[in-house]
């Protein structure tokens, strides 16, 4: 009798291994596939513009943390990093000359736009060669559409994925398609439109700051640049000191 549970217990273990690791191909990896594509297509905005303006680029990274290989190619250094998600592109970022000032804020922009960009690509695809959801006689269905209609049905879903920022509205749209494959690609374009967005704000470590920096910079100069970025991120911590002591205000007065 206790062997005979023991058989059970065993098997019951041997399912939920067996669960954990399709659980893992199907959503974790597909994850980090996702994010990797769509860090990439941000990075190579980068890169591609800083090659187009002449500058250095001092490092190129896959991936983020400690270092796992690195080798110099073009007066450059390229990485290979242990955690396989996101990268970076470093250029030459003094401050000294005007001309290169413009062209690192050029080469700054440039990433999120490249974001938005291939979110737009694979919206038209995925509308052009599999179809846009419509409503027809009450029931929602996939038409393909037009490269123009496409285009423009493009333009509206990423409009639409900004001003729903949830998550059970972004993967509404994503729902529509029946196929693995189209899901994930519809949910990279919602996550690299998302993530191009956000990088032009002007927080911190993000596209929008480092371009706020490198526009006092071109204006004002360097040194007055250097202050106002001081006095930003006082500003920065400020406001985030006070939006976190609302919030604990506004659920200490509700209990």
């Amino acid at each position: 009798m206790l062997e005979r549970v023991l058989c059970i217990d065993n098997a019951n273990h041997k399912h939920e291994g067996d669960a954990g690791l399709g659980e893992f191909f199907k959503y974790i990896l597909p994850f980090m596939l996702v994010v990797n594509v769509i860090v990439f297509a941000h990075s190579f905005g980068h890169y591609v513009v800083a090659k187009m303006l002449g500058l250095e680029i001092k490092v190129i990274s896959f991936g983020l943390g400690p270092t796992a290989a690195r080798f110099q190619r073009n007066k450059g250094i390229w990485k290979i990093c242990w955690l396989p998600i996101g990268g970076y592109v470093q250029t030459n970022d003094s401050l000294t000359d005007r001309g290169l000032i413009l062209k690192n804020l050029s080469v700054t922009l440039y990433g999120p736009i490249f974001s938005i960009a291939f979110a737009l690509c694979v919206f038209l695809i995925i509308f052009t060669t599999i179809g846009a959801p419509s409503v027809q006689a009450g029931l929602v269905v996939l038409v393909q559409l037009p490269v123009l209609d496409g285009f423009f049905a493009a333009q509206r879903a990423l409009v639409w994925t900004w001003k729903t920022w949830g998550v059970d509205e972004s993967g509404a749209l994503a729902s529509m398609y029946n196929s693995p494959g189209s899901r994930i690609m519809c949910l990279a374009a919602i996550w690299s439109s998302k993530f191009g967005l956000i990088n032009m704000l002007p927080l911190p470590k993000l596209d929008g700051w480092k371009a706020f920096h490198l526009s006092i910079a071109f204006i004002a100069g360097p040194e007055r640049a250097g202050k106002v970025k001081k006095w930003a991120l006082r500003g920065v911590a400020m406001l985030v000191i006070l939006a976190f002591g609302y919030f604990v205000w506004s659920d200490l007065i509700r209990l």
